[in-house]
């Protein structure tokens, strides 16, 4: 894949949620979805097999929930950029997110 590409992983509970936001980055030129998953476990396999240079993660999710997938990601590739969503206003919650390792 060309090195100026991001690639992308989407990790996102609600599917069509998930993929409004492949829709809208597929319009990217320099943006690429490599993968995508539902719940907190099927996202660090997806990690693992995929390698992008960004996920897209959702906090709340089932099986495992963001913040625990964010850490358990950050330790084994620390290179990978994660991108917290959430519907949650606290600002504890996004404390939290960006002490597990949260880039944004």
């Amino acid at each position: 894949m060309d090195k100026n590409i991001t690639q992308v992983v989407i990790v996102e509970d609600h599917k069509l949620f998930r993929e409004g936001l492949k829709a809208l980055l597929s319009d990217k030129g320099d943006l690429a979805v490599v993968g995508e998953a539902g719940d907190g476990l099927a996202a660090i396999r997806t990690v693992k097999r995929c390698r992008p240079d960004m996920i897209l993660l959702d906090l709340s999710m089932p099986k495992m929930n963001g913040i625990s997938v964010m850490k358990e990601i950050k330790n084994q590739f620390p290179e990978i950029k994660i991108m917290a969503l959430t519907i949650h206003d606290s600002d504890q919650y996004v404390l939290e997110a960006f002490e597990a390792g949260a880039d944004g």
